[in-house]
């Protein structure tokens, strides 16, 4: 390929050299002849030589020309078949894109559907998990924690095989809770080590355990879901008698404990009353000060006011003649013998003004009255809104511990009871203290008011009885 480009530009040099000699005069004399007949020669011969390069040039030209004429044709056919590929691939894309729209359309038809379905079923599943924690089939089946864990990714979608996992466990509950397996399995025992021992499995209400040295008892579920817990309770005689003859297959009758171990840990673990005033949280506290200030004031009102007595007759009586008699000094000595009774210390106060003018007397009464009454209603009022807030603050505890129970069912759901029982309990304990010291409160209170009533009942009717004679003493004068 060089040589030819080569001779192809040699070719126009020697033609302009013949064109140069033959133009020129000083070529064509006689003297130059030898050189001129040498330089012919020298171009005859260049001129042969670039002839052949032409030629060899043309040739290689040719074949390259119809190598690439070839190659042109097959890269047409290739860009052919590539346009017919794309053409293919393009009517299969745009029949993908047309069906993904429908698909995508078709989804956001039934995105609410699908939501609801998936809400569902995590629920279920949450259920189903707290089902597995609490059930005593469980640990009879490894594999069951292993095929709900998926459903409890709150970033994984469910699908087909997880919800058939989940029924599959739903339907395997049902059906053990119908069967009685009687198995060896290693168990976490009395003592808290690991021993294996007989389970004898009722459906799913009472798992019973005997061990090599003959101990028998009940077992609950830990709370990996994964082991049985012997569960610490003293039984009686008679119940570990028939457990014995039910593992020996020779009683149809068997001791059955459908709390789960809970009742018997119940026996073994009664709350004394600190531990039950603090499982009601916090507002217990408050409840308790404001029975504490009632039953102060109620000790102090009850000294008080029960000192305090109503007027017999006989002194009444004796108090009327005298003032009658206009015998004041002697009204003055009997009233100051008696100063537990209050109608008494109201006509004491009241004889200085015995001369004067009807008017002067009612008004002394009245003074006198009015000077007896804060002292007998002090502190009623107190009582009063106390009793009004101790059940307020039960209801304050009820609230807050129905929040926390629909705290732990939003995260945990509802198959787990022991999970909810912290929010259960300070609801109904805070309630039930609250309305235990409010109860008595009020009817304390209500005494109280209703002694306070007779005491000044017996000032205003002595009192008139004395403004009376008083006056008709006057009269008579």
């Amino acid at each position: 390929m060089n040589n030819s480009i080569h001779g192809l530009i040699r070719l126009p040099m020697v033609i302009l050299t013949l064109f140069l000699v033959w133009t020129c005069p000083a070529w064509a004399t006689d003297e130059a002849t030898p050189t001129w007949q040498a330089i012919h020669k020298d171009l005859a011969r260049e001129a042969r030589t670039v002839a052949r390069e032409a030629q060899t040039t043309r040739a290689i030209i040719a074949k390259e020309k119809k190598e690439l004429q070839a190659q042109a044709a097959r890269l047409e056919a290739d860009i052919a078949r590539e346009k017919q590929r794309l053409s293919t691939h393009k009517k299969e894309f745009e029949r993908l894109l047309a069906r993904e729209q429908k698909a995508r359309l078709a989804l956001e038809e039934h995105l609410e559907d699908i939501k609801t379905m998936e809400t569902v079923v995590k629920s279920a599943a949450r259920d189903a998990d707290a089902m597995i924690h609490d059930s005593l089939v469980s640990p009879a089946f490894d594999n069951r924690l292993a095929q709900i864990s998926p459903l409890l990714d709150a970033n994984r979608f469910p699908g087909f095989e997880d919800i058939a996992h989940l029924i599959g466990l739903f339907f395997q509950e049902a059906q053990e809770t119908g069967n009685i397996a009687l198995i060896t399995r290693e168990i976490i025992g009395p003592d808290g080590s690991r021993t294996p021992a007989e389970i004898l499995r009722v459906g799913a209400f009472t798992a019973l355990y005997r061990l090599k040295d003959g101990n028998v008892g009940y077992l609950r579920t830990a709370k990996d879901g994964k082991t049985w817990i012997a569960v610490p309770a003293a039984l009686g005689r008679s119940i570990r008698h028939h457990i014995q003859a039910a593992f020996e297959g020779q009683s149809p009758d068997i001791p059955l404990d459908i709390s789960r171990g809970a009742a018997l840990q119940g026996l073994d673990r009664q709350k004394d009353l600190l531990q039950w005033l603090r499982s009601g949280g916090v507002l217990v506290w408050p409840i308790l000060f404001v029975g504490g200030i009632a039953l102060l004031l109620t000790v102090e009102r009850m000294v008080v006011l029960l000192r305090q007595k109503t007027t017999p007759g006989e002194t009444m009586a004796q108090i009327l003649s005298l003032v009658k008699s206009r015998n004041w000094e002697g009204c003055k000595t009997i009233c100051s013998t008696m100063p537990r009774f209050p109608a008494i210390r109201v006509m004491a106060r009241s004889v200085e003004a015995a001369e004067s003018s009807k008017d002067v007397l009612e008004a002394a009464l009245e003074e006198a009255i009015l000077k007896e009454i804060p002292s007998m209603e002090r502190f009623l009022a107190t009582l009063n809104i106390l009793a009004a807030i101790a059940p307020l603050l039960g209801l304050l505890g009820t609230v807050t511990g129905m929040i926390s129970t629909f705290q732990v069912i939003t995260l945990y759901g509802t198959g787990d009871p022991r999970m909810m029982s912290g929010g259960i309990s300070e609801a109904l304990i805070t309630t039930q203290l609250g309305l235990a010291v409010a109860i008595p409160i009020m009817i304390v209170h209500h005494f109280l008011q209703r002694r306070v009533e007779t005491l000044l009942s017996d000032m205003e009717e002595k009192g008139t009885a004395f403004a009376a004679a008083v006056l008709e003493g006057k009269g008579k004068q």
